[in-house]
C-alpha cells in the first residue's frame, strides 16, 4: 500500500487494516525508525478521519505482528 494513502471507506479492506498497511509501509520506508514514537492515537484519528477504536485496532494488529 502507498505510505501516503488515505483510508478508503469503500474499499474491501477494513479501515483498521488499511491503517496498519499504511503505517507498515511508512515504517518500511523509514519514516518511523526503531525506538521512535509513532503519532498519537489522537493524531492518527485526525490525520485519517477514523474513529479512535479503529486506530486502536490497527495499532493492535501491528503489535500482534511485532511491528510496534
Amino acid at each position: 500500500m502507498n505510505p501516503d494513502a488515505e483510508i478508503d471507506h469503500g474499499a474491501p479492506l477494513t479501515p483498521y487494516r488499511q491503517l496498519a498497511e499504511i503505517l507498515r509501509a511508512q515504517m518500511r520506508r523509514g519514516d518511523w525508525q526503531p525506538g521512535r514514537m509513532l503519532p498519537s492515537e489522537a493524531q492518527l484519528v485526525q490525520r485519517y478521519g477514523i474513529a479512535r477504536t479503529t486506530v486502536r485496532r490497527g495499532l493492535g494488529l501491528l503489535a500482534d505482528e511485532g511491528w510496534v
